[in-house]
């Protein structure tokens, strides 16, 4: 797969067209030792690491604190696409030319409850997170959209995902990619990194998430964009 920068270009009846030239971007889904931390190769570690400084609205301000987060969420990602979850999942990971991690996003299927409903297995996208230097280029999208393509070959047709509240950016990015909002769960806890008598550590404050959802196309979406902007 490819990421894009844009360029813009004039043309007919005073539009501008933006066009995306791409650039060498590998992404795909981590498969056997790259799911295993006792392997080099293994991409757990620097993914919790991205998350730990890209995934909340609230971030660590010390290196500590980056450290003590990504610990905890290395946990949550061993849990979520380790090899010892038997339910649907993959991680999806992207690199730039130069090798270097920029993104990740994750979707497994988990148990749900949404509104008044019976709880239900459904896929769940989580953990997406891109380094700001690749931010803006198409990564995210290209990462979303990967998810979604796997979903589609696990058969369902409905993808969720949860936002915090007020993290605009990614409530708006959601909602170019077509995802509507759902329901808000008022009773969602995140982990925050916290000072204590015994040093820094890790606590879960209340916050409140949108849960957005989005039917899965049901066929692939094309990598390449053209969009216009009105004068």
């Amino acid at each position: 797969s490819t990421q894009g920068v844009h360029h813009f270009l004039p043309a007919r009846g005073g539009h501008t067209v933006a066009t995306m030239i791409f650039l060498p971007l590998l992404i795909q889904v981590a498969k056997g030792p790259m799911l295993q931390s006792a392997y080099a190769e293994s991409v757990i570690g620097p993914v919790a690491r991205l998350c730990s400084r890209e995934l909340f609205v609230s971030k660590p301000t010390t290196q500590t604190g980056e450290n003590i987060l990504a610990k905890l969420l290395y946990g949550n990602l061993i849990n979520r696409y380790g090899l010892s979850n038997t339910r649907a999942n993959a991680l999806v990971v992207a690199y730039d030319d130069d090798g270097d991690l920029v993104g990740a996003c994750g979707v497994n299927v988990e148990k749900q409850l949404l509104l008044n409903e019976e709880p239900e297995l459904i896929p769940v996208i989580a953990n997406l997170a891109v380094e700001p230097s690749s931010r803006r280029k198409g990564v995210g999208k290209r990462l979303v959209r990967r998810c979604e393509d796997v979903v589609r070959d696990w058969g369902h047709k409905k993808l969720f995902l949860k936002v915090e509240e007020d993290n605009t950016p990614a409530l708006k990015f959601y909602s170019r990619l077509g995802y509507r909002t759902r329901a808000l769960d008022e009773d969602a806890k995140i982990p925050q990194v916290a000072s204590g008598i015994f040093g820094a550590g890790t606590r879960w404050v209340p916050t409140r998430l949108v849960v957005m959802e989005k039917r899965v196309p049901s066929a692939r979406v094309p990598i390449f964009d053209i969009d216009i902007a009105l004068p």
